[in-house]
């Protein structure tokens, strides 16, 4: 877990913090897509489907909880692409040249 840090990437999906947008105003509420739902064939499973199509049209990005996905090796991922992100922003606007990636895809 990274102090002094908002975490962007949440186990909540419920509580995505705003970086410094109001939500009320910018329209973020993006639902939640429960895969269990659809995995299982359960009620409510065709609705499901649609929320996927309608984030993607909508805000083109979507939310989902999975069941089979083990959050603790989740937070482990979010925390891994955090301290990446932190540290190459830190080299970023300290003026630093940052390497290219992927040199052979010029990225």
């Amino acid at each position: 877990m990274m102090p002094q840090t908002a975490r962007f990437f949440s186990s909540n999906a419920a509580s995505v913090p705003s970086a410094g947008i109001d939500n009320k105003s910018a329209d973020f509420d993006i639902p939640v897509i429960d895969v269990a739902k659809y995995l299982n064939k359960e009620e409510g499973w065709e609705e499901e489907c649609k929320k996927v199509a309608d984030c993607f049209h909508k805000y083109g990005i979507l939310k989902f909880r999975d069941p089979r996905v083990n959050m603790e090796a989740n937070d482990r991922y979010i925390d891994l692409v955090e301290r990446y992100f932190d540290s190459v922003s830190k080299k970023y606007y300290a003026g630093e040249k940052l390497k290219d990636c992927r040199e052979d895809l010029h990225f």
